[in-house]
């Protein structure tokens, strides 16, 4: 189901907050696939990487880290 890019905003910030996609899929009633797709298509629409990805967390990049990786 294509939300717009409002909500891949509101999944961004969601997944921040929490920083899990799990406890902001459940905060926003979605699927945690779909928040993962919301965020990856934010991603791709902005041309970076927003978010740092482990098997324990997950945390937004900091602009330093943005401003480190330009090309």
């Amino acid at each position: 189901m294509e939300r717009g890019a409002l909500w891949e905003y509101q999944v961004f910030c969601a997944v921040a907050e929490r920083q899990s996609f799990v406890l902001a899929a459940r905060a926003l009633g979605a699927s945690p696939s779909a928040v993962t797709r919301a965020v990856q298509a934010l991603e791709r629409q902005v041309g970076v990487q927003l978010l740092l990805r482990s098997k324990s967390s997950v945390v937004p990049v900091s602009y330093t880290h943005l401003r480190a990786h330009e090309t």
